[in-house]
């Protein structure tokens, strides 16, 4: 080969791999953009919904008696009790009017994030010395797992929006959705009560059904074995429990709390199994785009 061929050939080279980098950029570029919309998606504002409903409830009816009466809250004043609901109450509602910011800007969202995170870990807290001192009533249990669910979807918010890791408390929100199996078998009787008699076929089909979707998304989500499908799964029934069970029961109780509590946390539950849906697709995406690189 003479000199030019071999000068022709490092061109042809040079060449080849300026494309493959600006292939790879533009490819890294295509997964921060998709990291960013599905941090700042609808999953985030799902999310942020169910923390003001929550916030408004609680700050409306200021009712510190949904609180398990444990340490510390037993020893202390009701009015430092009502102090503390209230001020978690408002900073949840903070949190969430500030996740339902723009897009563009993202300090506001981290901050609102943190504060959920902040109000979720108080009563995610409050809630352990329970499991301390009946270890055995899965009540305490399911009570825990249903605060530390919205905890690790509001961690998660956070994760996606500085673009870091956020397996640990993908694996968190996991064990949670397996709590809510046993949540809806120990209180078999009760959940079958909250489904609409005008769906078919029955109410015991769908306590059963929604029993067995809830182990298997835990299982699969805590295997890793079909991950992306089962939050996406998930999340659609959770979404539905709202339009098919909690609205209806508002309607016709409008003066119970307990439906408006209820119905708000499911929502927040909700945007957080959405947000684990929208971290796995991130983690896809990203997988997809380094083996496309290579």
């Amino acid at each position: 080969m003479d000199a030019s061929g071999g000068r022709a050939m490092a061109e042809s080279k040079n060449i080849c791999g300026a494309a493959a980098g600006t292939v790879a950029e533009s490819q890294a570029a295509t997964y921060s953009r998709g990291m960013e919309n599905s941090g700042v998606g609808w999953g985030m504002r799902v999310l942020a919904l169910g923390a003001v409903w929550v916030g408004c409830v609680n700050l409306v009816w200021r009712q510190p008696g949904a609180w398990p009466r444990t340490f510390p809250l037993a020893y202390l004043p009701e009015g430092v009790v009502l102090g503390l609901f209230v001020a978690v109450a408002a900073v949840e509602l903070g949190g969430g009017l500030a996740l339902l910011a723009p897009a563009r800007m993202d300090r506001l969202l981290q901050t609102g994030a943190g504060a959920l995170c902040a109000a979720y870990g108080v009563i995610t807290a409050l809630t352990l010395p329970a499991i301390v001192r009946h270890p055995l009533i899965f009540a305490t249990w399911g009570g825990t797992g249903e605060e530390l669910s919205r905890l690790a979807g509001a961690a998660i918010v956070i994760a996606l929006l500085r673009r870091r890791q956020a397996l640990a408390w993908f694996w968190i929100f996991g064990l949670c959705v397996a709590t809510f199996a046993g949540e809806q078998l120990a209180f078999f009787a009760r959940t079958m009560t909250l489904v609409p008699t005008w769906i078919p076929p029955s109410p015991w089909f769908w306590t059963v059904v929604t029993t067995i979707a809830f182990g298997l998304a835990a299982a699969a989500m805590l295997a890793g074995r079909r991950a992306l499908l089962a939050a996406r799964l998930l999340t659609v029934m959770m979404v539905s429990f709202v339009p098919l069970i909690w609205i209806p029961l508002l309607i016709a109780q409008p003066h119970t709390l307990g439906n408006w509590l209820e119905g708000a946390e499911t929502l927040s539950i909700a945007g957080a199994c959405w947000v684990s849906a929208d971290y796995l697709g991130g983690q896809t995406a990203k997988r997809k785009s380094s083996a496309a690189a290579d």
